[in-house]
């Protein structure tokens, strides 16, 4: 059992900082909506596809000829978006670009057939803000210095992005969006005041989005995505609103990488506030999340989100009616969402969930902090219906009016809760975790300093089925069960420590009520309260059975009221008095008084010394682990308590590993071999493959080599011994290392301007991995797609050659080739002919 120390940092609380998002960057009065100029395009420029060519945007420019220099750079976006070819770069000059223009809808779209904005984007291009033009553009883009500025002034949205494109927008600040009218959704009459994204794949980065709305009955006041996927990163997204779900961010059906943004100060009225995403397993990381507000989930809300990544962000003051800070709801049936390292600190709720709230779902949640929130129910977290893993969290500083101020659980089958801190949370009762209607399993928790007016200081479990093995109860607080507070349950307990908790009532270190738990291998000691463990029976005959226990150090060890049955077997005792009340204590054969000999109880370790009276004076309960994982029995018997002093420990002697041969690129593997086999677990395994890559601690790892051979090095250690070997793995391939056949096929007409599709038909031994070159002969750049596609910006007979070249391992490559002429037409040129005019008769 290891020492707990725990050091609680109070009041810390965080500032709210929204790096001067709101000011800067003077607004032009809102423009009229006029239908956009179309462009004068030339046959030769349309022939021009295939090369990629920059353009440039500047409010002293001229919406005229292509754009394609400084000196000759357009007046609005949407101009240059016009004239633009696929894969251009749109570089823009800073200034506001206000300029709303009238488009039909884009296909797939629900809602207007027209709609108003002032970019509307149906190509793979890139928009990059924050150049000048005192240096022609040459410099590299500042948005800060050069505030590049799309504002719709409430005339319509900022950008639409649509259709099976990859754009990219970066380095602009987007304001005056307002959906109002323009549809987009099935669900909310708009959608994406800011920016809306449908069915493409596209890149977000260094944007402004603040001050923009969904509009009335709308949704995605900032960002709007739908039916797409991409990269949206390192944006500010600030002050933006909606009347439905999702302030800043609305996601639906959404993929991708959503990371290292800031939305701050965003509203919903309904789910939302900062971010709502529904049914999109993207990967949410390291965003911060900041004093956003809505009704429900006003930090970020999820729901379907199965198979979703939520990692390393900061959550904080945010605030709501419920799910302050995070809500995960109907999420991880088929895949479990990950929530893990994120930061949830200091959000509020007028009800319940002010850090979590999770509904319905097997959802993952490791390693986060989520600490400091307030809610009148269930402040840290409170989850409905989840069958959740919820791992090496840190619940701490939580605030509830009435139960559950770290966490409430209710009517749940089998959540999983190990190895997590409940630290100095407070409420009317479970002022560390709630329990309700629910079969959980606790390992490996601890639980120090919490509070509560009532029942259960640390644990309050009430009507539901106990799993709990290796958890520590220090220094918690209540009237009733300030360790732990069990009601109209039952349950096993096992390798528990229960000291130095304080009830002002009775039952310092448990309070059963209504109960029939089984204990085996606890300590129960220097608990404050008239008894260390309260047994009472109201409703129903509590029936308490206390295996191999050490009790000592209270007022009395144990009491139990009328109707109440306690059954011990196997007690440590050394209390004022060890037994008393109406009911019945069995107090069974093995019964020894004397000092536990802890190794420091001051500092919170309940660890025996050798010379301990509980040592070797158990009975075998059928427990063979303690606290810690280690074997018992380890002496001539089983000790009483929580830990099993180790005196007997039988080392490991020899060492080996199974294989010694492996296939080149084939996953191995590799199994331990010690002599003895009944060498005293728990066995620990490092493995160094000798190939650069990092020592792995696990049983049987699976590794694969790309060449050989290597001296594979493994250590065994366990509580007595370590012993290490090193071994050489020969690498074998397998006889097929000849050249491909390299060949293709392509697609028809050949003609200058049209795609031409391109399949490879080449052959190779699939074992090895291979790679492509294709030379069109026309001068372009070479291009590595298995299946390319090519556009000739002229006719001509051009040779193509595809290059294919095999890895077989070792440094050792083997190439195949394959070429074939294409004579491309030029393109159709439309016959012009001349007009006559008749005569009148």
């Amino acid at each position: 059992m290891a020492r707990v120390s725990v050091s609680l940092l109070m009041g810390t609380g965080l500032v709210l900082v929204l790096l001067g998002l709101l000011g800067g960057g003077g607004v032009a009065s809102s423009p009229i909506a006029h239908a956009a100029p179309v462009p004068d395009v030339s046959p030769a420029d349309q022939l021009q596809v295939a090369v990629a060519i920059t353009r440039y945007v500047a409010i002293t420019g001229t919406d005229a000829d292509t754009c394609a220099t400084p000196a000759g750079a357009c007046r609005t976006i949407q101009y240059a978006v016009d004239v633009a070819n696929p894969g251009d770069l749109i570089l823009v000059a800073s200034g506001v670009y206000s300029d709303v223009s009238t488009r039909p809808a884009p296909p797939g779209y629900v809602g207007s057939p027209l709609l108003s904005q002032v970019v509307y984007i149906t190509k793979s291009l890139a928009i990059h803000g924050g150049y000048t033009t005192t240096d022609h553009f040459a410099g590299p883009p500042d948005p800060l210095a050069n505030p590049t500025i799309v504002d719709a002034g409430g005339q319509g949205r900022g950008i639409l992005i649509a259709g099976d494109v990859q754009p990219a927008v970066t380095g602009l600040r987007i304001t005056g969006g307002d959906a109002t009218g323009l549809g987009g959704d099935r669900l909310y009459a708009q959608i994406g005041g800011g920016i809306y994204v449908l069915s493409a794949t596209v890149t977000l980065s260094g944007n402004e989005v603040l001050g923009n709305t969904g509009g009335r009955r709308g949704a995605g006041g900032g960002i709007a995505m739908r039916r797409c996927s991409g990269l949206v990163q390192g944006n500010v997204i600030s002050a933006n609103s909606a009347m439905g779900d999702g302030g800043g961010v609305y996601m639906w059906d959404v993929t991708g990488l959503f990371s290292d943004n800031l939305i701050a100060a965003n509203t919903a009225i309904t789910w939302g506030g900062g971010v709502f995403m529904a049914d999109s397993p993207i990967r949410f990381e390291n965003n911060v999340v900041r004093a956003n507000n809505g009704n429900y989930g006003s930090g970020m809300a999820m729901t379907g989100c199965d198979g979703a990544t939520v990692r390393g962000n900061a959550i904080d003051h945010n605030s709501s009616i419920a799910a302050g800070g995070l809500y995960v709801g109907y999420t991880g049936w088929t895949t479990p969402a990950l929530i893990i390292s994120n930061t949830i600190t200091a959000n509020e709720a007028l009800w319940s969930g002010a850090g979590v709230y999770i509904m319905y779902g097997p959802s993952h949640y490791v390693g986060n902090v989520i600490a400091d929130n307030a809610g009148y129910f269930a402040a840290g977290v409170i989850a409905f219906s989840s069958d959740m893993l919820f791992q090496r969290n840190v619940v701490s500083g939580n605030i509830a009016e009435l139960c559950g101020g770290g966490m409430y659980i209710s009517y749940s089958y089998d959540p999983v809760f190990r190895e997590n801190l409940f630290a100095a949370n407070s409420a009317a009762c479970g002022g560390g975790l709630q329990v309700l209607g629910s079969t959980p399993t606790l390992r490996d928790n601890v639980f120090v300093a919490n509070t509560v007016l009532t029942q259960g200081g640390a644990l309050r479990v009430w009507d539901s089925s106990l799993n709990m093995a290796g958890n520590v109860f220090l220094a918690n607080s209540a009237a009733e069960g300030a360790g732990l507070y069990l009601g109209q349950s039952d349950g096993l307990l096992v390798n528990n420590v229960f000291a130095d908790n304080t009830a002002s009532l009775s039952g310092g270190g448990l309070y059963v009520l209504d109960s029939a738990p089984r204990l085996l291998h606890n300590t129960i000691a220097r608990n404050g309260a008239h008894s260390g463990v309260a047994v009472v029976s109201e409703q129903e005959a509590s029936v308490v059975a206390l295996t191999n226990t050490i009790l000592v150090s209270h007022a009395v060890g144990v009491e139990a009221t009328a109707s109440s049955t306690v059954l011990l077997e196997g007690t440590l005792w050394g209390n004022g008095i060890d037994w008393s009340g109406d009911g019945t204590i069995v107090t069974g054969t093995v019964n020894l008084w004397g000092d536990p000999a802890f190794v420091d109880p001051d500092g919170g370790d309940y660890h025996v010394f050798s010379d301990s009276l509980a040592v070797d004076a158990g009975i075998d309960a059928g427990v063979h682990g303690d606290i810690d994982g280690e074997w018992r029995p380890a002496g001539l018997g089983y000790d009483i308590g929580a830990d099993e002093w180790l005196t007997v420990c039988k080392p490991i002697v020899g060492v080996s590993f199974v294989p010694t041969w492996t296939t080149l690129f084939s996953p191995t593997v590799f199994t331990p071999i010690i002599t003895p086999a009944d060498a005293t677990p728990l066995v620990l395994y490092t493995w160094d493959f000798g190939d650069g890559s990092p020592p792995i601690t696990a049983p049987r790892p699976v590794h694969t080599y790309d060449c050989g051979p290597y001296t594979v090095t493994l250590t065994a250690v366990n509580a007595c011994s370590q012993q290490s070997v090193s071994r050489q793995v020969e690498v074998v391939g397998p006889p097929c290392c000849v050249p491909p056949e390299a060949g293709f096929t392509h697609s028809l007409p050949l003609v200058a301007g049209a795609p031409v599709s391109f399949t490879n038909t080449t052959t190779w031994c699939a074992f090895y991995p291979i790679t492509y070159s294709w030379d069109f002969g026309d001068g372009s750049l070479p291009v590595t797609a298995v299946h390319p596609v090519h556009i000739y910006a002229e006719g001509g007979n051009f040779t193509v050659l595809l290059t294919a070249s095999m890895n077989c391992g070792c440094g050792d490559w083997v190439t195949g080739a394959y070429s074939a002429c294409l004579e491309v037409a030029p393109a159709s040129r439309p016959l012009y002919l001349p007009l006559v005019k008749r005569s009148s008769p």
